[in-house]
C-alpha cells in the first residue's frame, strides 16, 4: 500500500462518521453507579498501571500506590465484591494469564478519585 497516495474519499457520496456502538453508556465516577452498570455488562476503564504496584503484582487487593492522574491504560472491569472486608473491583488486564491472578487484578474500591483511577 502506498502511504503517499491521495485519500479515496469522494465527498459527493456521503459523509464520514464516527459512531459509538449501541448500547453505549458513560459510567460516571461513582461506585454505586458503576456497580449497577457492571451488573449489566463489563465496563472499559482507564487506569494507572505504569508503576511498581502493577509490575510486581502477584495477588491480593491493590489499595494504593498508584496516582490517578496518570490513568492511561485501558482495561476491563468485569466484576466486584462490595461485601468483603476490603471491597474491590475485578479487572482483566491484557498481560496474559501468567501475570497477577490469572491475568486479573483486584483493585480496592474507594470514594473520590478511587484507587489507580477506578471509582
Amino acid at each position: 500500500m502506498n502511504k503517499e497516495a491521495d485519500c479515496a474519499y469522494d465527498k459527493t457520496k456521503g459523509k464520514v462518521m464516527t459512531t459509538v456502538p449501541d448500547p453505549y453508556e458513560q459510567i460516571y465516577a461513582n461506585s454505586e453507579y458503576m456497580m449497577g452498570a457492571i451488573d449489566e455488562k463489563p465496563a472499559t476503564v482507564m487506569i494507572n498501571a505504569d508503576n511498581d504496584v502493577f509490575r510486581t503484582y502477584r495477588g491480593g487487593v491493590i489499595s494504593g500506590g498508584c496516582d490517578f492522574n496518570e490513568s492511561k491504560y485501558s482495561s476491563l472491569v468485569f466484576g466486584y465484591d462490595s461485601t468483603s472486608d476490603a471491597p474491590y473491583w475485578m479487572v482483566r488486564m491484557s498481560w496474559g494469564s501468567e501475570w497477577g491472578e490469572q491475568g486479573n487484578v483486584r483493585i480496592g474500591m474507594a470514594s473520590g478519585v478511587g484507587i489507580c483511577g477506578i471509582n
